[in-house]
Order: structure tokens, then C-alpha cells, then sequence
């Protein structure tokens, strides 16, 4: 537990946004990998099966809420200084606030399994193939899910005014 919690969590905790629930699902999947460790086949390290476990969970977790009407709280503690802005300066602050928000919304419309990877890739800034590791799947699904999560964020902040055609952030949309 005391080996692998940390990583687990933090895994869980850029999926889900927020720390109590995330939390949560890093128990209940110690508490799943417990229960089920006849299952545990040695094919992948304990973590790897462990990780996959939370994953499924986190999984389970999106598809019972509600989109309608919740940010991704993933971003939630983006501080401005961290996105550019200058000490002392509450009008660019304000701008990159309002700019983590917008994201936080976007990410949330993304389809759970773009998300996941856009997360994995862009984010935590695995390689593909160890995205592919956590998600059981292709090394190929893996790039073919960021870079369509990646398409479709940039639309949609595009079309929201926060970027020009080419990519280049605007000053602040309203």
C-alpha cells in the first residue's frame, strides 16, 4: 500500500480533478485488488494490475455522473504565475483564470476515452506506449485518441474565441 499509493493517486487525481475523490477510488482499488488477487496474474508488474484496476474505476466514475453541469476539476489548482501571467498583475490573472476554466469545460465534453489519453500523453507526458500499458490497449489507439482530444480542443477553444487558426492564444474571449 505504502509503495504504491502515491503513484496511484496521482494517476487517479489528474483523471478525476478532485482530491477527495480521488482519494476515494485509489481505496476502493486497493481495496478491489484485495479481494480479487487470485486474478493477479504475474503477466504485469503489481503496480501496472493495480493501476488498471483504478483505472476501470475511474472509468466507472465518468460514466455514472452527470456531463451536464461540471468542470473538470482536473486543472483546479493552475495558478496563473504558472500559466505566464506576472506577479502583481490582477487583469492577466484574471485572464488565465478565466482561461483554466474554459479549459476545465472543454476537457469535460471530451469523450472519456479521448480524455483519458489526452490526459495520459499531454498531462502527465507518458510515452505512448506507456499510456497504452495503463489503458490496455494499442500504442497506435493511443496517439489516434490524444490527437483527435487534441483537434478537438483546439475547435472548440478556437470557436470559443480563445485562439486564432493558427493555435495562438487572444488576449481573452468573453
Amino acid at each position: 500500500y505504502q509503495l504504491h499509493f502515491d503513484r496511484v493517486f496521482r494517476d487517479v487525481a489528474y483523471m478525476v480533478g478532485a482530491n477527495a475523490l480521488a482519494e476515494e477510488i485509489v481505496q476502493e482499488s486497493f481495496a478491489a485488488a484485495l479481494t480479487g488477487l487470485r486474478n493477479f496474474d504475474g503477466r504485469a508488474s503489481f503496480e501496472s494490475w493495480l493501476r488498471g484496476i483504478a483505472h476501470n474505476l475511474v472509468r466507472r466514475h465518468w460514466r455514472t455522473q452527470s456531463r451536464r453541469g461540471r468542470a473538470y476539476d482536473r486543472l483546479e489548482h493552475v495558478t496563473p504565475s504558472a500559466m505566464g501571467a506576472q506577479p502583481g498583475d490582477p487583469e492577466a490573472a484574471h485572464v488565465q483564470d478565466r482561461r483554466a476554466e474554459v479549459l476545465k469545460a472543454v476537457l469535460e465534453e471530451l469523450p472519456a476515452a479521448m480524455r483519458e489519453a489526452f490526459v495520459l500523453c499531454d498531462v502527465q507526458g507518458l510515452s505512448a506506449a506507456d499510456a497504452a500499458a495503463r489503458l490496455d490497449i494499442s500504442e497506435g489507439n493511443v496517439r489516434v485518441r490524444a490527437s483527435r482530444a487534441r483537434a478537438l480542443i483546439r475547435t472548440e477553444l478556437e470557436r470559443l474565441g480563445w485562439i486564432d487558426a493558427r493555435g495562438v492564444p487572444r488576449g481573452g474571449a468573453s
